[in-house]
């Protein structure tokens, strides 16, 4: 129906084109961090925040071309990771 549709207008919208690789790396990033979300609990600390950091440092370098909607993905991602970081830094 009508979702489908609209779904294949967007995808081949100019402003979809220009976004399309820029999306795909936060898609990539955000993956990262699932992963690290289910081995949190057993990496070390240290190891943990090493690798936020390595995470943010990926996200920082992700260029938005202005997009206000890839702007608040990248940081709702940041959050995420930083989070992530943030449980286990109380545990120590």
């Amino acid at each position: 129906g009508l979702e489908d549709r609209t779904k294949i207008m967007l995808m081949h919208s100019p402003l979809y084109a220009k976004e399309k690789d820029v999306f795909e790396q936060l898609k990539k990033i955000e993956g990262e961090i699932e992963d690290l979300a289910g081995k949190q609990t057993t990496l070390e600390s240290k190891v943990l925040s090493e690798l936020v950091t390595r995470i943010c440092c990926k996200l920082d370098g992700v260029d938005t071309m202005g997009s206000a909607t890839l702007r608040a993905q990248r940081k709702e991602l940041l959050r995420r990771a930083e989070r992530l970081d943030s449980a286990t830094s109380h545990d120590d």
